[in-house]
């Protein structure tokens, strides 16, 4: 009975919830990515320099203790809804900070 209710449940279960996520760790960003393992790096190397080029900007100084955000790169507002824990509206503006959502187009 148990191995039919878990075949039950993997047949059932959407596909993308067994996609292979890659990820890729900087200082400040956590990435994860849909895509490739290229994509994620990518994305953490442009998210590092932005920040400093912001933190230059604005004058601010380095927290002692920087919190790390963590960005989910997905294929368009759609895949927003696969990677959002509460479910609800597709939207990158209602995501639980500090977290972001950056769509590839």
């Amino acid at each position: 009975m148990f191995r039919f209710i878990l075949a039950l449940v993997l047949a059932i279960a959407p596909s993308s919830a067994f996609a292979a996520w890659h990820v890729a760790t900087s200082q400040h960003f956590t990435v994860y990515a849909a895509g490739s393992q290229s994509a994620a790096r990518d994305a953490a190397i442009r998210l590092e320099k932005f920040h400093v080029a912001l933190r230059y900007l604005s004058g601010a100084t380095a927290p002692s203790t920087p919190i790390r955000v963590t960005v989910f790169l997905v294929a368009d507002m759609d895949a927003v809804q696969e990677v959002r824990p509460f479910g609800g509206e597709a939207s990158p503006a209602s995501t639980i900070p500090p977290c972001a959502v950056r769509t590839r187009s």
